[in-house]
């Protein structure tokens, strides 16, 4: 394992010297090239010194229960700050709602409630998802190839997603703000036109992040024969890599880097349209 993760170590640092290389890589994670080398020195780290990740302020989450648990922490202060990267929030809404509720039915005296929805244009064409189109038949090795393009009809579901996410957190909001008298609850959703995700971000206060890929996925589609497309599986948890700003010191820098990668595409996302 050790091993693995120095070869991961030296290509994400040989991306920053050799741009063909960056480039290569670029185009397999949303990452990029110096935030991949950056998780893997982060991740090595923590290997050769030996630590648990868990003691390190790092591990794996398996279960939404888990990401619920890290929603639950958050709520538990009397300035609550959640921001979301990704597609559709419903993971964010499934794992905040509770909470919201529970806010709104004790009335604790919450001062204030933040949370950000960072998502990518559902309006406009989309490389992920796609459908996929037979690029003629099978070559001489009997494997299809496939071409992209625009799935309109999947991305209007995704689209209402967001939008019935947005009416459920506008509901929690006025529960909140009617059962504690000067209680303030901001939902703010903002479209990052020139980000497509491939991985999906949540922050919690100042705290903890959690990040992790959607799997993507070849699925039929229903009703269209031998019609295919590729699917981001969103509501799913399973790999999603927990980082404690209380944990070592490698941990509080990759919780700073998401951070200022949140903040910086949630700032950028005003501007650009």
């Amino acid at each position: 394992m050790r091993y693995s993760l120095a070869v991961i170590c030296v290509l994400g640092v040989v991306a920053q010297l050799v741009p063909a290389v960056g480039d290569v890589l670029a185009r397999q994670t949303f990452i990029g090239g110096s935030f991949a080398a950056f998780i893997a020195y982060v991740l090595f780290d923590a290997i050769t010194t030996e630590k648990p990740l868990a003691s390190s302020g790092m591990r794996v989450l398996r279960s939404i229960d888990e990401l619920r648990e890290c929603a639950s922490r958050a709520f538990d202060h009397r300035d609550v700050s959640v921001d979301f990267y990704g597609f559709t929030s419903e993971t964010l809404l499934q794992i905040t709602r509770t909470p919201m509720q529970r806010l709104a039915d004790e009335a604790r005296g919450h001062y204030r409630v933040r949370i950000r929805v960072l998502t990518p244009d559902l309006q406009a064409p989309m490389n992920l998802p796609c459908r996929l189109v037979p690029d003629g038949g099978p070559d001489v090795q009997g494997h299809q190839h496939y071409n992209v393009v625009d799935d309109l009809a999947f991305r209007e579901q995704m689209q209402a997603k967001i939008d019935e996410s947005k009416r459920i957190f506008a509901e929690l909001k006025a529960a909140i703000e009617s059962s504690i008298p000067g209680a303030r609850v901001e939902i703010l959703f903002r479209v990052a036109s020139y980000l497509s995700p491939q991985s999906k971000l949540l922050l919690f206060n100042d705290d903890e992040a959690c990040q992790g890929s959607y799997p993507v996925e070849v699925e039929s589609i229903a009703g269209v024969e031998s019609a295919r497309r590729l699917n981001p599986k969103g509501f799913t948890v399973g790999g999603m890599v927990l980082v404690s700003k209380r944990g070592g010191p490698t941990a509080r820098d990759l919780f700073e880097q998401h951070r200022r990668w949140f903040e910086h595409h949630w700032a950028l996302a005003e501007r650009v349209h």
